[in-house]
């Protein structure tokens, strides 16, 4: 069989940020990083900022939550979970104008489509 290589490291950055923007979103512009070209953004700027982990695994084999574990240590996890913030902190810094554009306003978001029904 032939082997992939996976970027562990990307799992891990992909994870925290899902972990940070739910815990704490009241404290930013959460909306905005539901956009999928700030959260890309928020991705390439922790990912060029942080040594990137690499495994090798057989076509249509998993990656074992062990595996997974096994490669992020307790400092590496705190390391990305610093500079995903400081991410987040340059890009809502950077693109303050463009965000107040794509959001939309509290008093619009009451007459937005429920989504209750979807």
């Amino acid at each position: 069989m032939a082997n992939r290589t996976i970027n562990l490291t990307m799992l891990w950055v992909a994870d925290e940020i899902a972990q940070i923007l739910d815990n704490e979103q009241e404290y930013f512009e959460y909306g905005a990083f539901l956009n999928s070209r700030l959260y890309k953004e928020l991705m390439t700027y922790t990912l060029s900022r942080v040594p990137n982990v690499y495994a090798a695994i057989e076509d249509g084999q998993k990656i074992s939550e062990k595996c997974n574990r096994r490669y992020c240590s307790g400092e590496r996890k705190l390391h990305i979970e610093t500079v995903i913030r400081q991410g987040i902190f340059e890009i809502l810094q950077r693109k303050r104008d463009w965000i107040k554009h794509q959001l939309p306003s509290s008093s619009e978001q009451s007459f937005s489509p429920s989504t209750w029904f979807t």
